[in-house]
């Protein structure tokens, strides 16, 4: 695979330089190698994954000998051997790559007669130095991309569109057509791009520029007919498709590198799976990803595949914390595609990137086989509009406009398609279809008159030469929905990770005989695929085959309403989208309001407009860098036009008065809230001095020390007053106790409640007296009960509300705990801060920073290190912190002979821990139970150090975004000490200090959680 990049005009070398840089851009897609070759009227250059001959011979751009002709070729030619062959008795070969061949084959046979020849997925240019001609293809079903601008003698083009636009002189304007098209489909069809002046090479397609004249000529070298059925029994049929599938899974095998599966437990990925472990000569992995909500995770179906063909799998968990990785994505793209898979599918290439370079998917099964509910529509509309009449269609066509989900869902898209003509069906009812006429403005609906996207769908319709509407169904899949929005997202998902991902059932062969098929055998009543369920069961068992097809999809709409909320309002709720003209503001905040309240299922119109604006800041405003993520849009908030927004924050203690984590957590927050255009007048433990260190903004209403009534009676008294002088403000507990006794006092006042674990689970994890424990819990029910909101600290406190109080979910945010960044993110070295702090500075060193308590896992830490100093003989592992096992943790030191290796700090000051963590090799979080985020995770961050941790509540989603190497496999001495052993040889791969510290900033900076909050806030004043 490859990137490719280029240019024709006259004095094109000069053009050096600024192409060098544009393709640079895509060294996701070849880290392996790069070139350029400059001539006097072209340019061009690329970058290589080595996957065939992956020495230096298969450099690219590749010259012939007589520097005549210059290629450069993004793809795999699975022939290329039998084609070398014919070759050789013509030409001397100088490498084993297909690119030389892809060369040879263009010099012997000519454009028209090499294109029939090529089995294999490609996109390349050809420059021809002595016609001056420029020759570009792309494969039959458009798995390689391909984006070009033409004007005049100029010709430029390139594989990303990023690439592209940085070669380009200026950005070209947008098309308000794309938009349109996009706005309505999810994705730009091709061959349009989102760009005025830029095009997409259309597969199938080849192009030849005329650098002299100017001229360019594109043409259609192949075509799938669907006009002549085969004859052959049901029988034959599979024995037929079964070979084709086999050769072709076969040809996909060959690599100079791993290869491996992608799969999800669906009946073409399975079968794929299990064609390629019959055929390989190597073991083959397959890697899958899952979901928290169990009505989205298919891992269980995957792993009965993978069991049932004793095939090793690995796993990736996909959680919301990773869409803030949305920029990144969308900016592999270069256009936006509003396909919510695109996350998933990111997340499963970089999983997969561990364990292979090359991964077999099971892309275009649906498009060959019918497996989507539009062929079937297709035969059902038939009679429909055959025996309805057109009134009573076009009035249930109406009834039934807004209907997408529900019991109803299959009937309202079969009333839909009949109230038209089967072309005029063929479309998909996505996104804002049925809504461009209330959601469009009306300069915007001016730009677009004239020429509706679905123009370009209904032409493909027309041009099929099939015998029926299935057909043409099908034809129509294949021609739109395969190259504008399946195949970019496995192309753009694996290139982001130098991953090539191949598709076994798009063999040429295979498309071609598929098009031959009866429909009565492709589909058998409602049943889709059945023709391909019989075949994969001969491999895999049936239960993962005859079932609801679900797709590979996240749960994207209860995302939006719940983690990915803040960053939904902050991107969209502004005037900065507002003003590009494209939807209405007050729609827009109709379906933000009529989603957040569970009125109305807006999760698909919200994600399309989201990739919209994500894209434009990357592309168009350059507000956002590639590295971006999601809480970059907290960072900029638009104050001038926000009202204050006035708080009682109720806290437990004052954070210089008595430290812990909790205390510290409200110290911050309070500190950065008013930054972020929230009024803050809080109520701690503690004495006088609170009011002036933190200058009248914070009360003290009553030392810690003293007795635990008087406590609450003065908390009562103090909020009381507040509350009843301002009707306005809205009540923010952080500890249930103090928040209790003021309920009564509450009023019509809104309450919001920062849930930093559950006080009487964590009773009971301290073994504290069961009517302790269960007093606590009462008091939390009291609380929580009465609250509008919940922000929790990570999403596992989340279900702990859920399932414990019976907390809603929409009604849980996640934001997690915030560090100073500034104060953490110190410049002295490593060595020096071992200095200052009299460590060793010739030892490897572990740091634990940690209350000494029983569910913070030290005792468990301290045993590993009998495992540990066996792999790491000098390590030293030190702990930080105070606490009532202090004794006990001592006692364990001397009895395990451990002196010399592990060591009770006691308390560090809180100035000093910048310089502790810095002077740290590792961090380790070691918790058995309990943990809701862990503050020491992002001070570790923060001061640059990587931090380990237990897979315990909420702390795999801390870290997971940064490396997912850095969760334990479990809790435990012996999963420590492996961990720590991994982590201090350089067996497991650690983020340097730089990756730390721009994580930390990113996802833990407080001014970026005290606007996430803001927002919560808000929404609870609503």
């Amino acid at each position: 695979m490859c990137g490719i990049i280029g240019v024709v005009k006259d004095g094109a070398s000069a053009s050096r330089d600024r192409l060098v840089a544009a393709r640079g851009l895509m060294r996701h897609r070849g880290p392996n190698d790069a070139g350029v070759w400059a001539g006097e009227h072209a340019c061009v250059g690329a970058q290589r994954l080595s996957i065939i001959d992956t020495s230096d011979a298969g450099h690219q751009p590749f010259v012939s000998d007589d520097r005549q002709v210059v290629l450069v070729f993004n793809g795999e030619i699975y022939n290329y051997r039998a084609l070398r062959k014919e070759l050789e008795r013509d030409f001397a070969f100088h490498s084993h790559t297909d690119t030389e061949v892809l060369l040879h084959g263009y010099r012997k046979w000519g454009a028209d007669g090499l294109l029939p020849r090529l089995d294999g997925m490609f996109a390349f240019a050809l420059w021809d130095d002595q016609r001056h001609r420029l020759f570009a293809a792309r494969d039959r079903a458009g798995k390689k991309p391909f984006y070009f601008r033409h004007e005049g003698r100029q010709f430029h083009f390139a594989s990303t569109l990023n690439a592209l636009l940085a070669f380009l002189p200026g950005t070209p304007p947008l098309d308000p057509h794309a938009i349109d098209a996009y706005l309505v489909y999810q994705a730009v069809p091709g061959p349009l791009s989102i760009f005025r002046d830029v095009r997409q090479l259309r597969p199938a397609h080849s192009l030849v520029f005329d650098a002299d004249s100017g001229a360019c000529r594109e043409s259609r070298y192949w075509h799938v007919s669907y006009a002549t059925k085969t004859r052959e029994s049901e029988e034959e049929v599979l024995a037929h498709v079964e070979r084709l599938a086999r050769e072709a899974v076969k040809k996909r095998l060959v690599s100079d590198v791993p290869v491996g599966v992608f799969l999800s437990g669906g009946v073409d990925s399975s079968l794929v799976a299990a064609l390629a472990s019959q055929e390989s000569e190597r073991p083959i992995e397959a890697v899958t990803v899952g979901f928290e909500e169990s009505e989205f995770d298919e891992r269980h179906y995957a792993r009965r595949v993978a069991q049932h063909l004793g095939m090793p799998m690995h796993e990736e968990m996909v959680r919301p914390a990773l869409v803030a990785d949305l920029p990144a994505i969308v900016w592999h793209y270069g256009q936006p595609v509003a396909d919510v898979s695109i996350v998933p599918n990111h997340y499963l290439a970089r999983a997969a990137h561990r364990w292979m370079t090359v991964a077999l998917n099971g892309d275009g099964g649906d498009e060959l086989f019918g497996g989507y509910t539009r062929p079937i529509l297709a035969r059902l509309a038939v009679p429909y509009r055959a025996f309805l009449p057109g009134p009573l269609r076009r009035a249930l066509g109406r009834l039934f406009r807004h209907t997408n989900a529900g019991p109803f869902r299959r009937v309202a898209l079969l009333a839909r398609a009949g109230a038209v003509s089967a072309a005029e069906a063929f479309t998909y009812d996505r996104a804002f279809r049925p809504f461009r006429d209330e959601a469009y403005p009306e300069l915007f609906k001016q730009l677009v008159a004239g020429a509706h996207p679905d123009a370009l769908y209904r032409s493909v319709w027309d041009e099929c030469d099939g015998l029926d509407d299935i057909d043409r169904a099908l034809y129509g899949d294949f021609n739109t929905y395969l190259p504008d929005q399946l195949l970019p997202r496995a192309d753009r998902a694996s290139m982001a990770h130098s991953l090539e991902a191949r598709s076994p059932l798009l063999d040429t062969a295979l498309i071609e005989y598929a098009a031959t098929i009866p429909n009565d055998m492709r589909l058998r009543g409602f049943e889709t695929k059945h023709l391909l369920k019989r075949l994969a069961a001969r491999f895999v068992p049936r239960e993962v085959l005859y079932r609801r097809k679900r797709g590979f999809v996240m749960p994207a709409s209860r995302w939006l309403r719940g983690e990915l909320a803040p960053f939904v309002r902050a991107a969209l709720d502004n005037r900065t989208f507002f003003d590009r003209g494209w939807v209405r503001p007050e729609f827009v905040r109709r379906v933000l309001a009529e989603h957040f309240t569970g009125v109305t299922d807006w999760g698909e119109q919200i994600w399309t407009l989201l990739v919209l604006e994500v894209w434009a800041r990357l592309v168009l405003d350059r507000t956002l860098d590639r590295d971006a993520r999601m809480d970059d849009f907290l960072r900029k908030p638009e104050r001038a036009r926000r009202a204050i927004l006035r708080t009682l924050q109720v806290g437990m203690e004052w954070f210089p008065e008595k430290p812990g984590g909790l205390n510290r957590v409200y110290f911050e927050l309070m500190r950065h809230l008013p930054d972020a255009g929230v009024e803050v007048h809080g109520l701690v433990a503690g004495t006088a001095k609170v009011a002036t260190d933190s200058r009248g903004m914070i009360e003290g209403f009553a030392p810690h020390s003293e007795r635990l009534a008087p406590r609450l009676l003065a908390v009562r008294r103090l909020a009381g007053r507040l509350l009843r002088s301002d009707p306005a403000v809205l009540v923010v507990s952080h500890f249930a106790l103090y928040t209790a006794p003021i309920l009564d006092e509450m009023g019509d006042h809104p309450l919001v409640v920062h849930f930093q674990g559950p006080w009487g689970l964590e009773g009971r994890a301290e073994r504290q007296a069961p009517s302790t424990v269960l007093a606590k819990t009462a008091v939390e029910g009291m609380v929580y009960r009465r609250a509008k909101a919940f922000i929790v600290l990570s999403a596992p406190f989340g279900r702990i509300l859920e399932t414990r109080f019976g907390i809603p979910a929409e009604r849980i945010h996640v934001i997690p705990g915030g560090v100073d960044v500034p104060r953490f993110a110190i410049t002295e070295s490593r060595e020096e801060c071992r200095r200052l702090l009299g460590w060793p500075t010739d030892r490897p060193i572990v740091l634990a920073v940690r209350r000494l308590m029983r569910r913070m896992g030290l005792d468990d830490l301290v045993a590993s290190v009998v495992q540990l100093r066996e792999a790491v003989p000098d390590v030293l592992v030190l702990i930080a912190g105070r606490g009532p096992i202090a004794g006990e943790l001592q006692q364990q030191i001397d009895a395990l002979g451990l002196a010399d290796h592990v060591r009770l700090l006691g308390f560090v000051p809180d100035e000093a821990l910048p310089r502790a963590y810095r002077a740290a090799d590792i961090t380790i979080v070691p918790t058995v139970a309990l943990e809701g985020f862990g503050l020491i995770v992002a001070e570790s961050f923060a001061a640059g150090t990587p931090c380990l941790v237990t897979p315990v509540g909420g702390l795999p989603d801390a870290v997971t975004g940064l490396s997912p190497h850095l969760v334990l496999k479990d809790v435990g001495p012996r999963a420590i000490a492996d961990g720590l052993a991994a982590a201090l040889t350089g067996r497991l791969p650690l983020p340097d200090a730089r990756t730390c510290l721009q994580y930390a900033r990113r996802h833990y900076d407080w001014p970026v959680i005290a606007e996430r909050t803001r927002l919560v806030y808000e929404e609870a004043m609503r």
